[in-house]
């Protein structure tokens, strides 16, 4: 009996030990600096941003830093990357650049080498205990390295590290930017504007080319529809009268159908594009025809395909 006697004391004593361990660590947890780090969101996206309109590729974030603790806690926040190469990706491949400067500090906090730079100079911050601290942070992304629409992003870790470089508290974040598909498009050329309609005068009427030099001036996120709709279904009419012309059109070369709606489709996928489109009218049989003002309504619309 006495074996069993020492194996079950022996069981006792280790888990006295145990128990007092685990006193201690929560002992020490309960003491000095406890950081909690919280946000807006852990999604920091600049949403709907538009390359050809008015608005920016920059948006602010704010982190909240509490102090559960009883202890103060100075630290730098620093961001790292997940182990990929720096840059916002989309499927492309291609990364785009951008910045995240730190407001509170006054510094660039951009992980261009994989983690945020960290140096004395940097104003640290300081949370008293049972106290919180808003830091604000401006997200800017290098829109001439957008090369289409879609969604780019990268996953960052935000670390706030003391001033040995101890890490106290992190969280991850997604910071990014979402690209809507878009395309624009202007006249350029021999035209003359008439409220919110251009008027293009193809000179005395005569089978041909007619002389005028006219462009489609095209800028799309990716591939792009362009649809046309003639009012009198590719005839030049003399109003008020039963007189007409046939005629056509050819944009890039390429000749569109007038008797109904037509389109013609550029460069399906692809990216950003910036495209000049010759624009060239090419007039039918003019022999016996009345004088005076033939002229029909074209109507040009643009699309992302």
């Amino acid at each position: 009996m006495k074996p069993l006697a020492r194996a079950v004391l022996a069981a006792t004593l280790a888990l006295a030990a145990t128990d007092a361990s685990a006193q201690a660590s929560a002992a020490r947890l309960a003491t000095g600096c406890r950081l909690r780090i919280d946000s807006n969101g852990s999604n920091w996206m600049i949403q709907g941003y538009d390359p050809f309109a008015s608005n920016q590729s920059t948006a602010t974030f704010d982190v909240m830093f509490f102090n559960e603790g009883d202890g103060e806690c100075r630290f730098r926040p620093v961001f790292m990357t997940d182990g990929t190469p720096f840059g916002l990706q989309a499927d492309t491949g291609r990364r785009v650049g951008y910045t995240l400067l730190d407001t509170w500090g006054s510094y660039d906090a951009t992980p261009l080498g994989g983690r945020t730079i960290a140096r004395i100079t940097n104003r640290p911050v300081v949370v008293s205990p049972g106290a919180q601290q808003l830091v604000r942070y401006v997200l800017n992304v290098a829109a001439g390295e957008i090369p289409g629409d879609g969604i780019y992003s990268q996953r960052l870790i935000m670390e706030a590290d003391q001033t040995d470089g101890t890490p106290i508290a992190s969280r991850q974040f997604l910071v990014g930017i979402q690209v809507i598909p878009s395309a624009t498009m202007r006249l350029a050329g021999a035209f003359r504007r008439n409220g919110g309609q251009a008027d293009v005068d193809l000179g005395e009427l005569q089978q041909g080319v007619a002389p005028v030099p006219l462009a489609l001036q095209v800028q799309s996120t990716r591939g792009y529809r362009l649809g046309l709709r003639s009012q009198n279904g590719g005839k030049l009419r003399l109003a008020g009268t039963d007189w007409w012309v046939p005629y056509d059109v050819q944009i890039d070369g390429r000749t569109a159908t007038l008797t109904g709606d037509s389109s013609l489709s550029f460069g399906r996928g692809g990216g950003l594009r910036a495209d000049t489109l010759p624009v060239v009218f090419r007039v039918g049989d003019v022999d016996g025809k009345r004088a005076g003002v033939y002229s029909d309504v074209l109507t040009v619309s643009v699309a992302v395909e």
